[in-house]
């Protein structure tokens, strides 16, 4: 490698040079942009992880660039990464060797149902999408695998809080003729922010947890603050189940801890839990109140559900069942769940009575695991659960080696990550994104933990 910083170099500055000559063209209005290119994809090859730090800053923010460009800044940043990246591994800067996983086996098994399923299907041009975006995903899967060595993973929660908890403030600053307008977080579906902000609580804990110095302690327990309350914003019932699930899987890890602590610690924990729970009580709209109290309904049956949105959930699990009566092994296709569902008579009574719009019953199943089993077949779908169960063993090996080697610091990071990963799994039933991209990063630092867990463990 050393031999090659002069070629390097030399090839830089003659690029720099190609951007300076701009200047005596008509086209001088583009040479500052392309001494920042070169000096972004400079600082780039040098460390790539910045590359995959712009990429998760840049989720919450994804669909406001897609409104401009099918080509965004994300897919550019992308691209440079991948190929980067790529150069690095010809030029053994990184091991082939990063990218060994068992993780592999259900990935590579996945992506081939996929393909088997479209070329089984009558919708055979919608499967191009749903393939590109899981071929999409692995690929970032892979690069975070690769870039092991390079990834800090206290940069990467804090990338993931930071812009998270800045597009939300971003956008309940935004001003509104309807206060029950949902927050969406500067993305098209509340939902899918929901999960971004499930995701990111049990990250946000962690923060505020192993912080020592006050400021931060304060700046931690602000963002805290931020997620719950954009959460109850968005109106998502999904999001309110999800964040109980995840706050009672946590309270079950920190019941050894708060035995620790003295009955008067103790009080005051309480009492602080108590305030802010009224607070946040105080601070619930009453329309978002109704619309929880809508999930009573579903106690009563199918037959019974008068909430419009209840009534499609219900709708797309009797469709999608019904395509899995018969279409159970391969599915009917990728991207195949929106032609189903709008030719289902069922779907269009019970989800879309008063609405006529045809263009209305094109919907997704609003649950992933749904949509690959109805797609895909049961084949694509347990690959798909086998790749979640063996990323969930990852987190759990790499928690209880460090834990054997008195890291307790590391296992508790590792828990609290695998806190993140369970609350996108949740949600994943109620929201159709296997393309998110939390997801396959967290599946790549589900094998990045247990390799340093097992290094440790071999160090000692």
């Amino acid at each position: 490698m050393k031999d090659l910083k002069w070629p390097f170099a030399a090839f830089w500055f003659l690029l720099i040079g190609i951007s300076g000559a701009f200047l005596i063209t008509p086209y001088y209005y583009l040479a500052p942009i392309v001494s920042i290119t070169l000096v972004a994809g400079l600082l780039l090859f040098q460390k790539p992880v910045y590359g995959l730090l712009v990429i998760i800053c840049l989720v919450p923010f994804e669909d406001i660039f897609n409104q401009f460009s099918s080509f965004t800044g994300s897919k550019f940043i992308g691209l440079a990464l991948i190929g980067v990246v790529f150069i690095k591994l010809v030029l053994r800067a990184y091991p082939a060797s990063l990218m060994r996983t068992r993780l592999w086996g259900p990935i590579f098994l996945l992506l081939c149902f996929y393909i088997l399923s479209a070329f089984n299907s009558p919708y055979s041009v919608l499967a191009l999408k749903p393939i590109k975006q899981l071929m999409t995903a692995i690929i970032l899967f892979t690069v975070t695998l690769i870039m092991e060595k390079d990834i800090d993973l206290i940069h990467i929660i804090t990338a993931i809080l930071i812009s998270i908890a800045l597009s939300a403030i971003f956008t309940s600053a935004l001003p509104s003729s309807d206060p029950t307008d949902r927050v969406t977080g500067l993305l098209a579906d509340p939902n899918y922010f929901a999960l971004l902000l499930c995701s990111a609580f049990p990250l946000s804990v962690y923060m505020l947890k192993v912080e020592n110095r006050t400021i931060y302690k304060y700046f931690w327990f602000s963002i805290i603050i931020v997620i719950v309350i954009s959460l109850v914003k968005t109106y998502s019932r999904s999001g309110l189940v999800v964040l109980g699930l995840t706050i009672g899987m946590m309270a079950i890890y920190y019941r050894d801890i708060l035995k620790a602590f003295s009955p008067r610690y103790l009080g005051l924990i309480i009492a602080a839990i108590i305030i802010s729970l009224s607070t946040i009580s105080i601070l619930i709209p009453d329309s978002y109140v109704e619309r929880i109290k809508s999930l009573g309904a579903l106690a009563g049956g199918i037959s019974n559900v008068e909430d419009r949105s209840l009534g499609r959930r219900t709708a797309y699990l009797n469709v999608g069942m019904t395509v899995v009566k018969n279409h159970p092994f391969l599915g009917n296709g990728p991207g195949s769940f929106p032609e189903n569902f709008a030719k289902s008579e069922y779907a269009r009574a019970l989800a879309f009575k008063t609405q006529g719009a045809d263009g209305d019953l094109y919907r997704m199943a609003h649950n992933t695991y749904l949509e690959i089993l109805s797609e895909v077949g049961a084949l694509g779908f347990l690959s798909f659960i086998f790749l979640m169960l063996m990323a969930n063993r990852n987190f759990k090996r790499a928690r209880i080696n460090y834990l054997r080697n008195d890291n307790t610091m590391k296992a508790d990071l590792v828990m609290h990550l695998w806190f993140s990963f369970i609350a996108i799994a949740f949600f994943l039933l109620f929201l159709s994104s296997i393309k998110n991209k939390y997801l396959w990063i967290l599946l790549a630092v589900s094998q990045i933990v247990l390799n340093r867990s097992v290094k440790q463990k071999e160090l000692r």
